[in-house]
């Protein structure tokens, strides 16, 4: 009788625990890779790292998914441009977590689509945390402003600037460069005045050539350069601002543990992860700056 009444107060916790079961299975997380080369392989292994361990998580290539095969209540992680590309045209009415994409063109890539109920852990920094590493290094008032150079065609830098907080709008400087023109050849004036040039994600500026004679005329105006991304840095900026992959693939797999415990997104729009800040030193020195000294602001 005993064990009959142990059996019976066991029973609900073991249906309790078996169904529960059956619903973490019911939703599976599907991440889905832009491609199959090393990189993607590094970016899945960091995620997986990160997430709990009752998350089916199920890894695919963008070729192979077929998004209409998938239940509503799965959650779908493109990882990269291509994944997301495909992803985005998904209607089903699945949470999705774009990952490893720069903002801006994943917004480019939303335009015009299926609503969807999504976040994104994004490569890119916004601007404003660039601006407040940038400002310290005002360091008197005749060169006391921080210059963006932008493409005419860039909205998107555009709308960055105008959401800024008023006590940084004052410090920024904009070049504008119309289509047609050489940014190299505009921007001479403005090195007088400027205490630092704050690069923004624009490949009509800060790619090829373009981006080389820039940080060269930065250099022989003696005006250091804070870049976006860590090859700034190795490329002659004296900052880089930037996000490793460990930490945006934590920020990933954080945002899918979360949709896991509450089977919901914990907001919606672009999540940026942690940050860190490199200085090269041989630049430092060489514009007059002691490299231990340089004051880094963070969040």
């Amino acid at each position: 009788m005993v064990n009959i009444l142990k059996y019976l107060i066991f029973l609900p916790c073991l249906l309790s625990a078996l169904f529960s079961g059956a619903a973490i299975a019911a939703k599976p997380v599907y991440l889905v890779l832009s491609d199959n080369t090393p990189l993607y392989d590094e970016v899945t292994t960091l995620i997986k790292h990160g997430l709990s361990a009752d998350v089916p998580l199920q890894v695919v290539y963008a070729d192979d998914f077929k998004g209409s095969n998938v239940s509503s209540n799965s959650l779908l992680v493109p990882v990269g441009r291509r994944a997301a590309e495909d992803i985005a045209l998904n209607d089903g009415g699945n949470s999705v977590i774009y990952s490893f994409i720069e903002a801006q063109t994943l917004n480019r890539i939303l335009e015009g689509r299926p609503k969807q109920h999504w976040q994104a852990s994004v490569i890119n920094q916004p601007l404003e945390r660039l601006i407040r590493t940038a400002k310290p290094l005002i360091r008197n008032d005749y060169r006391n402003k921080l210059l963006i150079v932008i493409a005419e065609s860039n909205l998107w830098a555009r709308k960055q600037i105008e959401e800024l907080p008023s006590d940084l709008r004052e410090f920024i400087e904009i070049l504008v460069v119309e289509k047609g023109e050489v940014a190299a050849r505009l921007i001479d004036d403005s090195f007088y005045k400027v205490a630092a040039v704050v690069a923004v994600n624009d490949t009509a500026i800060w790619s090829g050539n373009s981006a080389k004679w820039i940080l060269h005329q930065a250099y022989s105006y003696q005006v250091p350069v804070v870049g976006y991304a860590q090859t700034f840095q190795k490329a002659g900026a004296m900052i880089a601002v930037y996000s490793s992959l460990s930490r945006i693939a934590e920020t990933t797999s954080g945002l899918i543990n979360n949709w896991m415990s509450t089977d919901q997104l914990s907001g919606q729009g672009f999540v940026y992860s942690d940050y860190q800040v490199e200085v090269n030193e041989f630049i430092a020195r060489a514009l007059s700056y002691q490299p231990d000294k340089i004051k880094i602001k963070h969040d």
